[in-house]
């Protein structure tokens, strides 16, 4: 959302993505820590920015010309014995 629409506060994120406000939290932390956005004080507003590294890690994404490879593990069947 930042990427596209650019910087926004808690109540217009949650209602774009319709996450509770405890989940949508636990994302945005994660991304701080990350140093993929970073959350600024404008006027009494918090709003959310989407950082230089943010749109970096955005456009690699967007810009993979295959799939990810993903090794699923193989699991043995689980037997019961009675």
């Amino acid at each position: 959302m930042l990427a596209h629409e650019g910087p926004a506060n808690l109540s217009n994120m949650r209602n774009a993505v319709n996450f509770n406000s405890a989940i949508l939290h636990e994302h945005l932390v994660f991304l701080i820590e990350q140093g993929l956005i970073e959350k600024q004080t404008i006027v009494k507003a918090r709003i959310f920015v989407i950082t230089k590294r943010g749109i970096n890690v955005v456009n690699y994404f967007c810009n993979l010309k295959q799939p990810l490879a993903i090794d699923e593990e193989i699991q043995s069947p689980i037997t019961t014995s009675t």
